[in-house]
């Protein structure tokens, strides 16, 4: 950086980015960390009226002024600017056929995650204007995940269109709620007690044992993940099975979300043949006491273990203690998962993958208001991290299922079988509740 840049803050990171950081320095033009967004649009998009409406996101949340440095320093530092350029490049691909322009789409996200980013000179995020018609049009929004959460994302893109549609209508546009600097949430970090949360993982995890992991092809190679590209299975349960694990966990006075982290590690146990199994979790990490942070910008998640203990407990046994333990650990969520690794000894890494439960402030249907002059067709997500598989679960009124996973270490007939036995096991465990784990006869060992 030059003199001439005035600097706002510096503050630390928290132990994710650090993580971050260090992955996305060591595995520098592997796409690590980076996720990217396709919006597709029917009707007029006005770029200037995106560019002034982003230029106010930019202005307003000092997430977006922010860079990171590593170098020179005795620990890493995030650095908030007090301005920033906002730039928008646009491309015009209207001479392209439909299949030229999808390949270009996928030339130029491919591309796009190799370049990177300079997380030292540049704020980790960029928008591309793209004309594919006289009517259609699409934006490519890539960032790094070390600036964003998921939850932040959806904030992003709400505010992003609503100040849009204002400017597209010639009005001015000021957000309701307050902006949320990011250093409040790191002055609270800071103030957290390390000691209880260390006594509660260490009692937690007494006992644990190996990997409870999917059938792998090869090998586990965790850091080294992000040498290959990753491919997606995707699939959902209809909306009949869907109702039926809301009634499920409606009727035991737990979430949705509880019932999936049962049904996993229930899986888990049949492919493993253990009693004992644990996985990685993202959880929001928003805490209740910090005003105004359910409407912030920035990474809040944390990745903590869950263990999910089956023996010959009935399902509705096993569900009540993963509520329980869900509740316990919101405390101790912010304890940085190295510390809690090194609680088990560090002799091998607690889990080799990660469930995220996404419940986004994000409605595709509405993001874009119809006075816009514009429509949102469809919206195509892409992401990596340093995990060879990791899974998402989007609720709704079909329960959808995304594991995104790298062929180097997962053969795609893995996630086929999984999905059918999953499916298997969540029919068995809303009609049998009572039944040992769920009731669902599946074999031993995911292979089969």
């Amino acid at each position: 950086m030059t003199s001439k840049i005035e600097i706002q803050n510096v503050y630390g990171l928290t132990p994710l980015q650090e993580g971050m950081l260090f992955h996305s320095q060591s595995d520098s033009g592997t796409g690590a960390y980076v996720q990217q967004l396709l919006i597709r649009f029917s009707g007029e998009l006005s770029v200037e009226a995106l560019r002034e409406s982003y230029l106010g996101l930019v202005k307003r949340h000092d997430v977006l002024r922010t860079v990171f440095r590593a170098s020179n320093t005795d620990k890493p530092l995030q650095v908030v600017l007090k301005e920033r350029p906002v730039n928008i490049r646009q491309e015009d691909w209207r001479h392209l056929p439909p299949d030229g322009q999808e390949k270009r789409l996928a030339d130029f996200a491919g591309e796009d995650r190799r370049i990177g980013f300079d997380l030292a000179r540049e704020v980790p995020v960029r928008l591309t204007a793209i004309r594919l018609g006289e009517r259609s049009s699409a934006l490519h929004l890539s960032f790094h995940h070390i600036l964003l959460d998921g939850w932040s994302l959806g904030l992003l893109l709400g505010e992003l269109f609503d100040g849009y549609t204002a400017h597209v209508k010639g009005n001015a546009y000021t957000p309701e709620a307050p902006a949320f600097a990011f250093g409040r949430y790191l002055h609270w970090l800071s103030g957290r007690d390390d000691k209880a949360a260390e006594s509660y993982w260490r009692s937690y995890l007494s006992g644990v044992e190996g990997i409870s992991g999917l059938p792998r092809t090869r090998p586990a190679s965790v850091s080294a993940g992000t040498q290959s590209p990753v491919e997606t299975y995707s699939f959902s349960f209809d909306e009949k099975l869907t109702g039926e694990l809301n009634a499920l966990a409606q009727a035991h006075g737990v979430t949705l979300s509880t019932v999936f982290q049962t049904l996993w590690g229930v899986l888990l146990h049949r492919y493993g043949g253990t009693e004992d199994a644990v996985f990685g979790s993202v959880v929001a990490g928003r805490p209740a006491g910090l005003p105004g942070i359910e409407q912030a910008l920035g990474l809040f998640i944390h990745t903590v273990p869950v263990r999910v203990q089956a023996g010959s407990r009935s399902f509705s046994a096993i569900l009540q203690e993963v509520q329980q333990d869900v509740l316990a650990s919101a405390d101790h969520e912010a304890y940085p998962l190295y510390a809690i690794q090194a609680l088990h000894g560090g002799r091998s890494p607690l889990f080799d993958h990660v469930v995220a439960f996404e419940n986004y402030p994000l409605d595709r249907d509405s993001l874009l208001a119809a006075s816009s002059g514009s429509t949102v067709t469809d919206l195509e997500w892409h992401e990596e991290t340093n995990y060879d598989v990791h899974v998402t679960v989007h609720p709704g009124r079909e329960l959808t299922v995304r594991c995104v996973y790298r062929p180097s270490a997962f053969d795609r007939g893995i996630f086929r079988r999984l999905e059918g036995h999953l499916r298997m096991l969540a029919a068995s465990a809303v009609r049998y509740p009572e039944r040992p784990g769920g009731g669902a006869g599946l074999y031993n060992g995911g292979g089969k």
